[in-house]
């Protein structure tokens, strides 16, 4: 098989909860040699599914002897990765440019809440601020003023670890076509402006007429949820579409040719909704899709995570993987979600525990040639008596609980 793309590149992961590491994930899945620097002794939230692929070591970037070890890491890497509070990387001594004096070419991705620029930029923040900042809160919450929280599934933390490694990939391809290196920034708070843009549009005229709130089916009768007999389902439709969904089985009612609008009893948008959702709690959800889909309009079950996990065709095409982990035993977990011919992206390994391959990156480290530095690299029990590394009393990778037949289970 030929390389994948990112073959022969080396990351150093130094990011901490879901954006940052997943953007290494992904680096690490498109071929990348992923080594993942997390500080001793604390706790790694979601070690098992992000973390997966890669080197993982538990490494004192304060601490002296720590520093070290990350310098000979730095000569062979391609690609930094960092999330630290705004300026913490630069008090340790390892923000961007103390990083460019010594390797010129790095690729340096810094990943924040807020961005690098304006007054909110040295604030610390999460998922939960990112929706705060970015309108999210106020979307999912609606009329009354109330915010909620669009989730919990961390669209904005995965959505950055996306942009974060769309651009690592630019910054090599930068690198290989000048011979720089660069410094690559992105936020929680730029993803949720970038990952909203169809509603942030302003102009003359414009009329704000989304639906919001957790009471939001859809933006209108023909691109909405609609209950059926026995389950929820989408119907995703346009007004050039009505005389076909007037003519499905079950929904007839007539079409006014001249307005384009439907009649009969649904003489304008309130009416064709609430004549469709009369008529579609008469039948089972299947049923009615299959019936929306024969006559051309696009219509799909609302599919449950369990179901969504375990179809076949989603395993099939790896978006849904099951891996054997040292710690958890068999665990299902989203997979892959790039598809390439000649190239396809690789699953990582199943994560071990926190820091378990410290003799592994440290022989790594051994072998690079630091300029400005003499001696050879200490050993793992001189790190370890010097709280430098931490390769003993590992903490678990995975937080687990026990399931109805004692199959270990991710929470």
């Amino acid at each position: 098989m030929s390389d994948l793309p990112l073959a022969h590149v080396r990351v150093l992961d130094l990011t901490q909860i879901l954006a940052g590491p997943s953007s290494a994930r992904i680096l690490g899945e498109l071929g990348a040699e992923v080594i993942k620097i997390n500080a001793p002794h604390r706790k790694i939230f979601a070690h098992g599914v992000i973390n997966r692929g890669k080197k993982s070591i538990l490494l004192d970037v304060q601490n002296p002897a720590g520093q070290d070890v990350f310098w000979r890491l730095v000569a062979d890497a391609d690609v930094i990765v960092q999330n630290f509070p705004p300026g913490t990387a630069e008090r340790y001594g390892i923000g961007y440019d103390d990083v460019a004096i010594r390797k010129p070419d790095i690729v340096y991705v810094s990943v924040s809440c807020y961005g690098s620029a304006g007054p909110w930029a040295p604030g610390r923040g999460y998922e939960t601020q990112g929706q705060a900042v970015t309108g999210i809160m106020a979307r999912a919450g609606g009329d009354g003023g109330r915010p909620a929280v669009l989730g919990p599934y961390n669209f904005l933390d995965y959505g950055t670890g996306v942009l974060a490694a769309f651009a690592a990939a630019l910054g090599v391809y930068q690198r290989t076509v000048t011979g720089q290196g660069r410094h690559l920034r992105t936020s929680l708070a730029q993803a949720g402006t970038y990952y909203q843009a169809r509603y942030l549009l302003d102009y003359p005229g414009k009329t704000w007429t989304e639906p919001a709130g957790p009471g939001a089916l859809g933006e209108g009768p023909l691109q909405r949820f609609y209950r059926a007999s026995d389950g929820w389902f989408f119907l995703g439709a346009t007004e050039a579409d009505l005389t076909r969904l007037s003519g499905v089985p079950g929904l007839e009612f007539t079409v006014e040719a001249s307005s384009g609008e439907a009649g009969g009893g649904a003489a304008d948008a309130e009416e064709l909704g609430k004549l469709l959702e009369e008529r579609f709690l008469a039948g089972p959800a299947a049923a009615w899709v299959a019936a929306l889909q024969a006559a051309g309009l696009g219509a799909h079950e609302v599919v449950g995570l369990t179901a969504l996990m375990t179809d076949p065709r989603v395993r099939g095409r790896q978006m849904s993987v099951t891996q054997v982990s040292p710690e958890a035993g068999e665990v299902t977990m989203p997979g892959i979600a790039i598809k390439m011919s000649a190239t396809p992206p690789r699953l990582g390994a199943p994560a071990r525990q926190p820091g378990a391959d410290a003799r592994e990156v440290l022989q790594l480290a051994s072998l690079a040639e630091l300029a400005g530095l003499t001696g050879p690299l200490r050993s793992l029990g001189e790190l370890e008596q010097l709280w430098a590394v931490q390769a003993t009393g590992l903490l678990a990778g995975w937080e687990t609980m026990t399931g109805p037949q004692g199959t270990a289970k991710e929470v």
